[in-house]
C-alpha cells in the first residue's frame, strides 16, 4: 500500500481574533453563521503580529502494575487550554480586555481614558471569550474552506510593553488561559466549513 498525503488538508494563512464577555452569544453553527464575522457581542482584536496560536493540551497519567514495567493503561487527568498572539493595534479598549476586567476605561469627547484601578489578590477578574476565525481544510472542489474556534471561558496572562523603537512596531503579548464552564458546556468548540 502507498500512503499518499492530501495537499487540501495543508493549513496555512492568519487568524483574526475576536473577544467578547463570557456568555456572549455565540455564532450559529451554520455554515451561513461560520462564512460571516460574528455579530452583537464580538469585538474585533484588531492584526495581530507573529501570527495566533491555539492549543489543548492534555495531561495523561499512566496506569501501571509493579509486575510490569510498561504502562497499562493511562486516563487524562488534566486538560488545560491556550491562546496566544501579538496584539498590534495597541488599543486602550484591547488592554482593558486583556486585564481581565482591571481598572476602567472611559470614553469621552476627543479622549479615552483607562485607569488601572487598585486591585488585590482577592480582586475577581472578568472572564472573556475568544473567537478565532481561520483557514480549515480545502474543499473536495479545492476551494478555500473555514475554520472557527471559540473559547467560552477565559482569563489573560498579558505582557503588556509599550515601546518607542522607531525600526519595528509595537506588540502586546497576550496568552489567553481556558476555563471550566460547566457540566453541560464544555470549554471550547471547534468547527469547519464542509461545503
Amino acid at each position: 500500500m502507498v500512503a499518499t498525503p492530501n495537499a487540501f488538508n495543508a493549513i496555512q494563512g492568519p487568524l483574526n481574533l475576536w473577544y467578547g464577555a463570557f456568555g456572549v452569544t455565540e455564532p450559529a453553527q451554520t455554515n451561513a453563521a461560520l462564512l460571516a464575522d460574528p455579530s452583537t457581542g464580538w469585538t474585533f482584536g484588531g492584526g495581530t503580529q507573529g501570527g495566533t496560536t491555539w492549543e489543548i493540551d492534555h495531561t495523561i497519567t499512566d496506569i501501571t502494575f509493579d509486575q510490569l514495567i510498561d504502562p497499562v493503561d493511562g486516563r487524562v487527568t488534566a486538560r488545560s487550554g491556550m491562546v496566544t498572539f501579538n496584539a498590534a493595534e495597541q488599543t486602550l479598549g484591547l488592554l482593558a480586555m486583556a486585564l481581565n476586567g482591571i481598572g476602567t476605561l472611559t470614553v469621552g469627547t476627543g479622549i479615552n481614558v483607562y485607569t488601572p484601578g487598585q486591585p488585590n489578590s482577592a480582586t475577581p477578574l472578568t472572564f472573556n471569550a475568544i473567537l478565532l476565525d481561520g483557514w480549515a481544510p480545502r474543499l473536495t472542489s479545492g476551494a478555500a474552506a473555514r475554520r472557527r474556534v471559540i473559547f467560552r471561558k477565559m482569563l489573560n496572562q498579558p505582557k503588556m510593553v509599550s515601546g518607542g523603537d522607531g525600526t519595528k512596531p509595537g506588540v502586546w503579548a497576550i496568552q489567553t488561559k481556558m476555563y471550566w464552564v460547566s457540566t453541560s458546556i464544555d470549554p471550547w468548540v471547534g468547527m469547519d466549513q464542509t461545503a
